[in-house]
């Protein structure tokens, strides 16, 4: 990662906000290459963020997707200014809804599940998520998760029925606009509101990609009546199926899936980018995997595997 001239980029925020002095303390990044500041004024706060240099893209796809989020009425943080790969972002405070106590969470959740709904209404012309996008999620689990991080020699095929019926449950469900990342670290309490930030990914993915991301969070464990209740809410405001254990199955085999390609992502970040952080949530995040598998019968030959790891 290339080094960023700190003093410019606190000197250029300054220019752009009209103050004369401020400081500047770096953030934790996310699971991406971006790094960000807070920067600190006499009239308040800002987020300053740092893309590296073939993220340009990536970068104006951010722009382009807070428009098109805030025309359908969602809270997001719209850019206040741009240079090259620098961008000036409004502070929206520290609050997120992965913190939130368990006496708060059933409004805060089910407003999440509510901003769901609009997401899915965008109008915008977006990529379709296709087999590579399934079967990414299928080499990070294998080879980052199994291999590099377990060391273990696992016959892949013995593995085939699984991801046949998991990449068959995904293509099954109506592709509609979705987050991609829509669980508790990017979704901030802002007074009364609920913001959405790390959107630049939105493309069409399953009905229920964005709603299971929400409540089988790698991050937060919500109770089993929290995660019905929020399921119940999700199922009823889509107008797609009215089959209610279809969707169920959908929900299911989609979280699963995401979680098989979290576990690989979570390795790869500590191994790779050196981001160990996330090794902390491994051991969460296959036990919520498994509790949900283990109702499923096709996906025996998986559950024995996890099962085998201590």
């Amino acid at each position: 990662m290339r080094d960023i001239p700190v003093d410019a980029l606190k000197s250029w925020a300054c220019s752009q906000l009209g103050c004369k002095d401020a400081s500047l303390v770096a953030l934790t990044g996310d699971a991406g290459s971006r790094r960000y500041w807070r920067l600190s004024f006499d009239g308040g706060t800002a987020i300053v963020v740092a893309y590296q240099a073939d993220e340009l893209a990536q970068r104006d796809a951010f722009m382009r997707l807070a428009k098109a989020l805030d025309e359908q009425g969602i809270l997001v943080p719209k850019p206040l200014a741009t240079q090259d790969t620098w961008m000036l972002l409004p502070d929206l405070g520290d609050t997120q809804l992965a913190g939130l106590s368990e006496a708060e969470r059933p409004l805060w959740y089910g407003r999440a599940v509510c901003i769901i709904a609009k997401l899915q209404q965008l109008n915008l012309p977006l990529t379709a998520a296709g087999q590579p996008f399934v079967q990414r999620k299928r080499d990070l689990f294998q080879d980052w998760y199994l291999g590099r991080h377990l060391g273990l020699k696992v016959d892949c095929a013995s593995l085939d029925g699984v991801f046949q019926s998991l990449f068959a449950n995904f293509f099954a469900q109506p592709l509609v606009p979705a987050h991609r990342d829509y669980h508790g670290r990017n979704l901030h309490r802002v007074g009364d509101a609920l913001a959405v930030i790390d959107f630049q990914d939105i493309q069409r993915l399953p009905l229920t990609y964005d709603a299971v991301s929400l409540v089988r969070d790698s991050y937060v464990s919500l109770s089993t009546e929290e995660e019905e209740r929020l399921i119940a809410q999700a199922f009823g405001q889509q107008q797609y199926t009215d089959d209610a254990a279809l969707f169920r199955r959908w929900f299911d085999l989609t979280g699963i899936l995401r979680q098989l390609k979290i576990l690989g992502i979570f390795c790869r970040l500590h191994y790779q980018d050196g981001k160990s952080g996330y090794l902390g949530d491994l051991e969460s995040t296959r036990q919520k995997l498994l509790r949900v598998a283990r109702h499923y019968p096709e996906l025996a030959p998986l559950v024995s595997l996890l099962e085998q790891i201590s």
